[in-house]
């Protein structure tokens, strides 16, 4: 985990460096849940699950000069992430509170 910035009294920006992909992952974490995990784990080290997913994304894509899109389905939410080859085009987060929304997202990304 790495250093955070006050978003708010209850919220802090946090950031990932996926090294692979000279990218940066930057995300809101309620600040109680990262005093929780440090006390509870003192060595641990948390990640975003998008920068723990990048390297095993850019590496199933590598080799290949195609276009690759994948998809993360969360509850209420859908992850796409394009790559061509080992480069990451796109990652993109969509909210999918209905399943028309999720095709018409995954049908123009694909096309």
């Amino acid at each position: 985990m790495t250093a955070a910035t006050a978003i708010g009294p209850t919220e802090e920006v946090l950031h990932d460096t996926v090294q692979d992909l000279a990218a940066v992952v930057v995300y809101p974490q309620k600040r109680v849940l990262n005093e929780v995990l440090k006390e509870a784990f003192p060595t641990a080290t948390a990640v975003h699950f998008t920068a723990a997913l990048l390297p095993y994304l850019k590496e199933s894509a590598a080799g290949d000069a195609k276009r690759h899109l994948y998809v993360h389905l969360r509850k209420g939410i859908f992850d796409l992430f394009l790559f061509q080859g080992s480069q990451l085009l796109l990652h993109n987060s969509f909210e999918q509170k209905k399943k028309r929304r999720f095709f018409h997202c995954f049908y123009n990304f694909h096309n």
